[in-house]
């Protein structure tokens, strides 16, 4: 982020002063927190996250706690004269706390039960955090993004094309937990004013050329028409493995980055991100 921002802020300041952005699939917001930490280091104000989807519900706490400044006293006030059944239903609505436990051992919350007690506790915490952030829940039930977005951010589950998962892929239309990635090229879709761009990051799995189950396309295959979807809706798209130990980070960790950028915003230059990703805007 650093590099990229550093470059862009020299040749054309503007692209990401008063940014919004969108996180799905967000997690505690990671993605975030590096883009934040990337625009303060370099003199620029921070981005504003309009909006994120997810369901875990100790990951949606996380996420209102790290980046709107949540607390128990907070989220205790701001649901103080909301009904237990109201939240309840809507949290059950938005999908939050459906993938709980393993995929073997499923245990979905089920906020009905929470109506008291510690459980009235818990949900009242959830909720708050779940406004806060601005949570649209489960990312296959979301009908458009805000318009727009400087950028998109987007980390799909991991499962069905880790290493340690179950190696079912994401074909289009499969089901499995990792295919919800297909969801991203139909958000871009739902807007007239379209991201200007969209980061894309999961597991190196979902480069593999190795055989999947259940199906004859390898992963990188599915991958790729992904990207031939998003480039037929005016972006230019790059990806590459990277390993955290070459980015400043004390682990061994490769994932696959992708960037898509925008043809409309993009100005002819070359970007080098640590010295592995490069970008050519033409």
């Amino acid at each position: 982020f650093r590099t990229v921002l550093i470059i862009w802020r020299r040749i054309k300041m503007g692209i990401f002063e008063n940014g919004t952005v969108y996180e799905a699939c967000a997690g505690v917001g990671m993605q975030m927190r590096g883009l934040d930490n990337a625009m303060k280091e370099i003199g620029l104000q921070p981005m504003t996250c309009v909006g994120i989807s997810e369901v875990a519900p100790k990951a949606i706490i996380g996420y209102a706690v790290i980046h709107f400044g949540l607390t128990k006293e907070m989220a205790m006030d701001m649901t103080k004269d909301i009904s237990a059944e109201t939240m309840a239903r809507e949290l059950t609505d938005k999908g939050i706390g459906q993938f709980e436990g393993t995929p073997t051992h499923p245990k979905p919350v089920n906020w009905m039960k929470k109506l008291k007690g510690k459980g009235l506790e818990y949900l009242r915490l959830v909720y708050a955090a779940d406004k806060i952030c601005h949570n649209d829940g489960d990312m296959t039930k979301v009908k458009k993004l805000p318009e727009g977005l400087t950028v998109f951010f987007s980390s799909s589950p991991c499962q069905s094309v880790s290493v340690a998962g179950k190696n079912a892929g994401f074909v289009k239309d499969s089901g499995t937990r990792s295919a919800i990635a297909w969801d991203v090229p139909r958000l871009i879709k739902s807007t007239s004013n379209k991201p200007k761009v969209l980061i894309f990051e999961n597991v190196k799995g979902m480069l593999s050329k190795g055989k999947v189950k259940g199906n004859g396309k390898n992963n990188f295959e599915t991958f790729l028409e992904i990207v031939s979807e998003v480039e037929e809706l005016g972006y230019n798209a790059y990806y590459k493995i990277l390993n955290a130990k070459y980015c400043g980070v004390p682990q061994n960790r490769e994932r696959e980055y992708s960037s898509w950028l925008s043809v409309r915003m993009l100005i002819q230059r070359s970007l080098s991100f640590q010295n592995h990703l490069t970008v050519v805007l033409d």
